[in-house]
């Protein structure tokens, strides 16, 4: 078979399959790019489950992009909590600053690549759900969907599936397909039923650096401030350099210092 006759009767399955299984997600009523960044970022390795009610409490305390740039860390990181990765919701508050300040929500991947925090598949996506711009954009699902679809071998680097997404992109249509591709990914051909893992895997959480920032974050986000003789007393068994740890969140914005006292 052809790949345009493998890409006609693909693209009429899933179709034909959304058509009577796509979920209806909070994110999907809307073209507000400002409301697609959000649920984006808070996307990223984050069950859709845990996000809808997050997503709902952004919006009530933040409606418009301005609100979020103008945001606290203190605010954010609260809000934030559960979704992990702290870090983003400091990249996003940044990246709306930028945005206000550009005058105009970008709707091209070159414009929206120079923020700090959006990759390739970010930017994207933003210009697919917000504008139905013609793009395509691969995610872990897309890819296990391709490899399992006959499209690429799973061995295919980057540049070729992203190759071939665009050869079976349906003009016009890449909003609903690519929605319709998400939901047959997370329903169907999901890893567990396909046997195709993705090409990276989270490190173990437990005892890791992310857990030891995730708990400092907790605890100094519910402080004034706190110092770092009483931060080590708090965690005296850990193996990780605390000091260093807490270095890199300053350097994030994740948190300040003065003296030797941290507060966020």
């Amino acid at each position: 078979m052809s790949f345009e006759a493998s890409r006609s009767a693909f693209l009429e399955k899933l179709f034909s399959w959304w058509e009577i299984n796509k979920r209806e997600l909070p994110w999907r009523s809307t073209k507000n790019p400002y409301y697609i960044l959000l649920s984006e970022f808070m996307l990223i390795q984050t069950q859709v489950k845990r996000v809808i009610p997050k997503y709902s409490l952004f919006l009530e305390r933040f409606p418009e992009i301005n609100d979020l740039a103008t945001a606290t860390n203190k605010e954010l990181i609260t809000l934030w909590e559960g979704l992990g990765y702290n870090r983003r919701v400091i990249w996003l508050r940044d990246i709306c600053q930028g945005i206000i300040n550009l005058g105009y929500f970008p709707n091209q991947p070159k414009e929206l690549k120079v923020f700090k925090g959006i990759g390739d598949y970010i930017s994207r996506s933003i210009p697919i759900f917000a504008f139905n711009s013609d793009y395509a954009t691969v995610d872990t699902n897309i890819r296990r969907i391709l490899i399992y679809e006959g499209f690429v071998n799973t061995d295919a680097g980057k540049k070729e599936i992203q190759t071939v997404a665009e050869r079976i992109l349906p003009l016009g249509n890449s909003r609903n397909y690519h929605n319709a591709l998400m939901d047959y990914g997370s329903l169907v051909l999901t890893a567990r039923t396909t046997g195709i893992s993705s090409l990276t895997k989270q490190n173990q959480f437990l005892g890791s650096i992310r857990e030891l920032r995730g708990n400092l974050l907790k605890l100094i986000s519910a402080q004034t401030k706190i110092s770092l003789s009483n931060i080590k007393k708090i965690f005296p068994d850990t193996t990780h350099d605390i000091e260093q740890v807490l270095n890199k969140m300053i350097e994030e914005k994740l948190i300040s210092r003065n003296n030797m006292d941290y507060f966020v």
